[in-house]
């Protein structure tokens, strides 16, 4: 056997070899970074969602439950700022049994923007609300949240 035409061949495939490795782990580490962040601003979405349109309605019913999870999940998977905003939220209804969302909707809303990769905002959050039971007579409620911020500010 001829080493010499032999050493640039096996050299040739350990280099093809570690390239197919190194890329493999590179597109593995990649995948798996964007499920989390997928799933991340999925779960983040919905709280965001839940809590909105719980906001200046009654916390009754499977709404309850909604807004516990989704608190949970803010909990679970939010920044340290939304993990402490959530945490205050839960500390307040505890404490008066109202809250004051706007705080955390908002930290919400900017993260995900941000994620999103779109554009800041800085207008107010305003909900609009149907009269429930739906009465033909009255106009829809459109509300703003004007309460103290919770973190002082």
């Amino acid at each position: 056997m001829n080493w010499s035409s032999s050493v640039p061949l096996i050299v040739t495939a350990a280099v093809a070899i570690f390239g197919w490795f190194a890329v493999h782990q590179l597109t593995t580490s990649r995948d798996r970074r964007n499920k989390r962040r997928e799933m991340r601003l999925s779960m983040m979405l919905d709280a965001y969602r839940v809590l909105a349109g719980s906001a200046h309605r009654p916390f009754i019913g499977q709404a309850a439950l909604d807004v516990e999870r989704a608190l949970e999940s803010i909990q679970l998977l939010g920044t340290s700022r939304q993990i402490e905003l959530a945490q205050r939220l839960i500390q307040e209804f505890a404490d008066h049994q109202g809250v004051d969302w706007h705080p955390l909707l908002v930290d919400l809303r900017d993260s995900l923007r941000a994620e999103l990769e779109l554009e800041p905002v800085a207008k107010r959050l305003l909900h609009l609300r149907a009269a429930d039971p739906p009465d033909p007579n009255a106009a829809a409620l459109l509300t703003e949240q004007r309460s103290p911020r919770l973190d002082g500010g």
